[in-house]
């Protein structure tokens, strides 16, 4: 990309959207201006149908943010929420328009498993150290288009006019490109259960399922290893093998950041237009053709796979309903194929139109956690989880979310995600578990959703012992 004969000509102030270089690489654009604070990449990957745009923002209002610290009360949850909550929905104006770029400035953050698990009214446990939730405002962002390869700075027009001298010197500057340290792990990543250790539990959730207790049931493990250097780094490792359409780079707080490369969306509200995208159904991928297409066509074929996806379609309309107009809600597709670097998955599609009597954060908040990665019913699937899985799942299964001051809400499920404590690195996996249910395949596809991660991260980690 060439930068000659570019000059920064300050917008006028009731612009919302003002053209700036565009990256092919929003990783490059995300190194220039992470120094800045609060920085966050939202990826989309480019490479999918849901792939079009990248969100790069920075310099946070933090006194308009939410900021929930893992130790609080419950008591003190709800009170920032609720405080937080109105403040939030004084900032979004809903419009009946159609917008041409997804985010305009607004609310970037992310709600932990540990926020679902409170909002449920389940017992308090572990609750790890990141914090349970963090929503930043960002009065600018820059939005890039891969379709159009176009980058527009957007937000509200004096944030504009101020930032936009600074972030084209950034941007066009290569100067402004900051040095950076590499990532390398220090140990190989440690499993938490053996397969012995994942038999217990297989065997107290089919005597669960068998008694009527619960249909299906997801727990997982975390794999940790410490590590030295930029988390940045290892994220860039990451999505050069496995890009995903809800794909994000978000620091927390001080030294604890979110790696998160996920397939699944959570949920989204476009005027009114509310829609949920729930993953159940996994097989890996194969370097030979033939093969790969087998796996697809098994996956697609398999009524254990099928029932245990429509399982939690049927949760998620309950979900969803209860903020949806009546009779609005439905299944629009069953059991799409969609396949990415290391997997294929199965995906289905509920939609629904948002009730005039909530707004686009009841939805988001009442509908925490995901069902697809509780199991069914819910309060029930998540009370086993609390009993089988020792460690707080902290960021893994909750939701990276923005909700723009237009009135938009995109999330995701924080699946295919990272996150460090300081300088242990964790990842999780784990899977649905149903009456037929075969132990050594579930147990073999927790390590096929992340296996290829672990590895990639380990390989450029030559002190590993």
């Amino acid at each position: 990309m060439s930068y000659e004969n570019m000059t920064a000509k300050a917008p006028a102030p009731s612009t919302n959207a003002v053209s700036l270089p565009y990256f092919d690489d929003p990783c490059r654009l995300y190194r220039r201006l992470r120094h800045l604070g609060e920085a966050v990449l939202l990826d989309s990957g480019g490479d999918t149908v849901r792939g079009r745009f990248d969100i790069v923002a920075a310099q946070a209002d933090v006194s308009r943010s939410l900021f929930i610290e893992a130790n609080c009360t419950k008591s003190d949850m709800r009170r920032a929420l609720s405080q937080w909550q109105d403040l939030a929905e004084r900032q979004i104006t809903t419009t009946s328009s159609q917008c041409a770029l997804p985010f305009y400035g607004g609310y970037i953050g992310h709600f932990s498993y540990e926020l679902g698990r409170r909002l449920q009214n389940m017992p308090a446990a572990k609750a790890g150290t990141l914090p349970i939730a963090v929503a930043h405002y960002y009065p600018w962002a820059i939005v890039q288009d891969r379709q159009q390869q176009q980058s527009w700075l957007v937000g509200e027009a004096t944030a504009i006019e101020e930032a936009y001298p600074i972030l084209h010197r950034l941007i066009t500057e290569e100067a402004a490109a900051p040095t950076q340290m590499e990532f390398q792990l220090q140990q190989k990543f440690a499993h938490h259960w053996s397969l012995s250790d994942y038999q217990q539990r297989f065997k107290k959730v089919q005597g669960y399922i068998s008694t009527g207790d619960c249909y299906q049931i997801n727990i997982g493990q975390a794999f940790s290893a410490p590590f030295a250097g930029d988390l940045f780094c290892a994220y860039q490792k990451l999505r050069s093998i496995a890009r995903a359409p809800f794909s994000a780079f978000f620091p927390l707080g001080e030294d604890q950041s979110l790696l998160c490369l996920s397939p699944e969306r959570f949920l989204t509200v476009d005027q009114s237009s509310v829609e949920t995208r729930p993953i159940k159904g996994t097989r890996p991928r194969h370097s030979d053709p033939a093969e790969d297409r087998l796996a697809a066509e098994a996956l697609l074929a398999s009524d254990k796979e099928r029932a245990e996806n429509l399982m939690i379609v049927d949760l998620l309309r309950n979900d969803i309903g209860r903020f949806c107009e009546p009779g609005s809600v439905r299944a629009k597709e069953l059991f799409t194929l969609e396949s990415y670097s290391t997997v294929h998955h199965l995906v289905s599609v509920v939609t629904g139109e948002l009730s005039s009597k909530h707004s686009v954060l009841d939805l988001l908040l009442g509908c925490m956690p995901g069902g697809s990665i509780t199991g069914a019913p819910k309060h029930r699937a998540m009370q086993i989880i609390d009993e089988l899985e020792p460690a707080s799942r902290q960021a893994w299964c909750g939701s990276l979310f923005y909700v723009s001051r237009h009135g938009r809400l995109d999330s995701n499920i924080t699946i295919r995600t990272l996150f460090n404590e300081g300088s242990q690195l964790h990842c999780w996996a784990g899977g649905g578990l149903v009456y037929d249910s075969q132990l050594e395949a579930e147990y073999q596809e927790q390590l096929d959703k992340v296996g290829a991660f672990l590895r990639a991260l380990e390989s450029d980690s030559n002190t590993i012992q």
